[in-house]
């Protein structure tokens, strides 16, 4: 295909490949002048354009199912038609989502397979790592995976079922298989050895519900009906709406919950005052966006929404209860869904593989990391070296940090004072703070808290 001369020409050199765009035979995605484009190579032109004049891609745009994607007026020497992408800001992979998150995306993937069902398309890839979060709600990103086809595979509907539908069922029975399991994300081989495994411990629940749907889908890829396709869909859906995170009780699932009112407005009282404080000591720092660690329900980061000091919060914590109630609170929120993220996050035991080769503190480019109550867990509970510590909270941030030191350690209140090591104490909290950050304000908030405010040491 002649590339059209109305066009403006992008060099080869002038393009910023996306890593993990190497798979896809119709195109790649790229990088040029800061904004997100798709190239497509010449023998797929006619395939993606017919995306345009089919009323698909209005379609899913109307519904939000996808991001904003019009055809450029770019082109290459590689790419005669150049698709300008929407872009996503920030960027959270499926290992950070909590389960609501990954079920609803799991919902979002069968509402893309009916419609594409309705024009004649199917899904190439129906796993998680196609699908990004806008404004806390899924979009599928990777639009050339849409395949003309008069009927759908029945491997479609199976990656479904390995690569997301048994996830979210997973986590509705164990929170931990759960995210083992969506740790082997690319690994096709051993889902149903995977599956068997756990299975065994709840009596074949997993296993025997993936091979009969195996079996159903085999028999409904050879009748080709349309109609049976639609009805397994909407089973999947009803399925996946009935399933809620595991009842098993996570230690801090409820360490916020008296923090909101039954409308889930934030109130002051006794318990998250000094929350408040801290929200006022930190107005004389221009900062824009923050990152909370062990933020729990994200009661801090909606405060600092709130007041106006920062414009984005990203909320993290590992335990699953907490941050999945945050993602609940923020999905009914109109005015947090774009502002405050919630993200699943064990900040010291951070990993990443050949496709999560970009860490988070490079997606958020936050101003403040904010670390409440929990460096005296990391301490003395998990044994973490106060200079580990601290150079990692350093990576966190691109400028500030508010932490607190428990003085007298693990004491919750009451008479039982629990002993402290020699070494746990504010002198030496301020020296291994010292070496990552110019400590600018400390106050004593309560008998047991003092916070600090510090600014990153230049190098």
């Amino acid at each position: 295909m002649m590339p059209d001369l109305a066009k403006e020409k992008i060099e080869e050199n002038q393009i910023e490949y996306n890593l993990n765009s190497c798979f896809d035979e119709y195109g790649r995605v790229f990088k040029y002048n800061n904004n997100f484009f798709r190239g497509i190579y010449d023998h797929s032109v006619s395939v993606v354009e017919d995306y345009f004049s089919s009323g698909l891609m209005g379609r899913l745009t109307k519904e939000k199912i996808i991001p904003e994607t019009r055809i450029s007026d770019y082109y290459s020497e590689n790419f005669p038609l150049i698709l300008a992408h929407e872009t996503i800001t920030p960027v959270l992979y499926p290992s950070e989502w909590t389960f609501d998150m990954l079920k609803k995306a799991s919902l979002m993937t069968l509402r893309l397979m009916e419609i594409l069902l309705e024009y004649g398309y199917v899904l190439k890839d129906a796993h998680y790592w196609n699908i990004l979060y806008k404004d806390n709600e899924p979009v599928w990103c990777d639009i050339t995976s849409f395949k003309k086809a008069n009927k759908i595979p029945y491997h479609t509907f199976l990656e479904f079922v390995t690569h997301q539908f048994q996830i979210v069922e997973l986590f509705a029975l164990s929170p931990d298989l759960g995210r083992e399991r969506l740790a082997r994300r690319m690994d096709f081989g051993m889902s149903y050895n995977f599956i068997y495994k756990y299975g065994i411990l709840r009596k074949g629940y997993c296993f025997q519900r993936a091979e009969k749907c195996r079996r159903i889908l085999e028999k409904i890829a050879v009748s080709g009906n349309k109609r049976y396709y639609k009805k397994i869909i909407e089973w999947f859906a009803a399925r996946l709406s009935a399933l809620e995170l595991s009842s098993g009780s996570t230690q801090w699932r409820d360490y916020q919950s008296g923090f909101r009112d039954k409308h889930k407005q934030i109130v002051i009282n006794s318990e998250n005052a000094r929350l408040f404080k801290i929200a006022d000591l930190l107005r004389k720092y221009k900062i824009s966006a923050s990152l909370e660690l062990g933020g729990n329900q994200g009661v801090f980061s909606q405060i600092l929404l709130e007041s106006g000091q920062v414009i984005s919060a990203f909320c993290s914590d590992f335990d699953e209860s907490a941050v999945n109630t945050l993602y609940k609170i923020v999905r009914d929120n109109e005015d947090a869904r774009g502002s405050l993220y919630p993200i699943y996050y064990d900040f010291m035991n951070e990993a990443y593989d050949e496709y999560n080769v970009n860490h988070l503190v490079n997606r958020l480019k936050n101003d403040v990391v904010v670390a409440l109550a929990m460096t005296h867990h990391l301490i003395l509970s998990q044994h973490i070296n106060m200079d580990i510590m601290f150079e990692r909270l350093a990576g966190l941030t691109t400028r500030y940090i508010v932490v607190e030191f428990m003085p007298l350690g693990l004491w919750g209140g009451g008479d039982d004072m629990p002993l402290v090591p020699d070494w746990y104490n504010v002198d030496t909290f301020k020296k291994c703070m010292a070496k990552q950050f110019n400590i600018l304000e400390s106050h004593v908030l309560e008998k047991n808290r003092i916070v600090f405010i510090g600014e990153k040491n230049s190098k």
